[in-house]
């Protein structure tokens, strides 16, 4: 993958907040097959992933960005994130997928109602999980 300067106008900034090691390696290993052009950004909890996005904001308007957002973070919560960035007219374009393994319809319906463009719940099959995360590509 090329430095961010180097990637062509259609490539895509996702942003992976997972608390699970074994998930994000599993993530990067997904995204290693996506066609599109895209930077990868890993942070294993809410807050870290905050001060990101806000410092990525100051510098001007956010590239395409996707983010996999799960919802039961230590510290501060999924829900928490979403709402904190869709309370800022600076996050507006960003493709939030809430990527959880909690498949509790609460979980959804608030999800939606704060904002997220997804719910996802995170595959048990390697293979599903795999063919979640590299059809995304086809919703930007």
């Amino acid at each position: 993958m090329t430095a961010m300067s180097e990637i062509a106008a259609d490539s895509v900034d996702v942003v992976v907040v997972e608390n699970s090691q074994h998930d994000t390696r599993l993530i990067r290993e997904a995204f290693e097959m996506w066609s599109r052009a895209h930077r990868l950004s890993c942070f294993s909890d809410g807050a870290a992933a905050m001060s990101e996005l806000m410092r990525r904001a100051e510098d001007g308007p956010l590239p395409r960005t996707l983010m996999l957002l799960d919802w039961n973070l230590p510290g501060i919560h999924g829900s928490r994130v979403l709402r904190q960035l869709r309370a800022d007219n600076r996050f507006d374009e960003v493709y939030i997928v809430v990527f959880t393994s909690s498949c509790s319809e609460l979980d959804q319906a608030l999800a939606r109602k704060l904002g997220a463009n997804r719910f996802v719940t995170k595959a048990v099959d390697l293979d599903d999980f795999f063919f979640a995360l590299v059809s995304l590509q086809q919703a930007l």
